[in-house]
């Protein structure tokens, strides 16, 4: 995996409530629409991206298929105060 990702990946476990998942360990579930939004990490550009996962259908990522590593979903937009 690239450093930048290493990178990244170390700076998001550094007790921030946004972890990666890996691919291996499982897969978004569980939603009421057919796709899921999430971040993912793909070895195509070796990016960040944004993609959907495709719960019923063909059970794979939208944009990067095979390329994804890891993934998290999409924290909570902000909150007016």
């Amino acid at each position: 995996m690239s450093d930048k990702f290493e990178e990244f990946v170390s700076a998001e476990d550094g007790g921030g409530s946004m972890k990666w998942i890996s691919v291996k360990d499982g897969l978004p579930d569980g939603s009421v629409c057919d796709f899921v939004e999430c971040i993912v990490f793909e070895t195509l550009n070796n990016k960040v991206q944004h993609d959907y996962f495709s719960l019923h259908l063909a059970k794979s990522w939208n944009h990067y298929g095979k390329h994804v590593t890891h993934w998290m979903p999409l924290p909570e937009p902000p909150k007016d105060e």
